[in-house]
């Protein structure tokens, strides 16, 4: 087997273990998925600071540059405050997106065997969005499972 072919298997074997640690863990995947978000706030503002200094953009966004280095900052220091708060906008989109499936399927009005599914899966998402509500747990087995 080739150096190449070798490293190819061992990163695979590598990103295998840890998609499987990840998915029997949804603790850690949410935790590591809110440090994936907080260096990426680190590193977009120092990328805009360095380009805005190479391409002496006038004027340099440092507002922008701050709030990000502090959201940055924040979220990597505290990595369980972002997970929470990715895990209440999961869930508040969740519920919208189901009232609002539920609104469309009521417009379209027909007696279709397809318009009966469309209502029944549209309730059954705005209960499961209470469920996530009240357990938080399921909400973060149910974010873990679609990261």
């Amino acid at each position: 087997m080739s150096q190449s072919k070798l490293f190819h298997f061992i990163i695979g074997v590598i990103f295998l273990v840890f998609g499987l640690i990840l998915w029997s863990s949804p603790i850690v995947t949410i935790v590591s998925y809110s440090l994936y978000l907080g260096i990426a706030y680190l590193l977009g503002a120092v990328v805009t600071l360095i380009y805005g200094i190479v391409k002496k953009v006038k004027p340099l966004p440092i507002g922008s540059i701050v709030i990000s280095l502090v959201i940055g900052v924040i979220i990597v220091c505290m990595p369980f405050l972002s997970a929470v708060a990715i895990l209440w906008t999961f869930v508040i989109a969740f519920l919208a997106y189901a009232i609002y499936s539920l609104i469309k399927a009521q417009k379209n009005g027909d007696e279709s065997k397809w318009h009966i599914v469309q209502l029944v899966l549209a309730i059954l998402g705005i209960i499961y969005a209470f469920v996530m509500i009240i357990h938080p747990v399921a909400a973060i087995f149910t974010i873990a499972r679609i990261i």
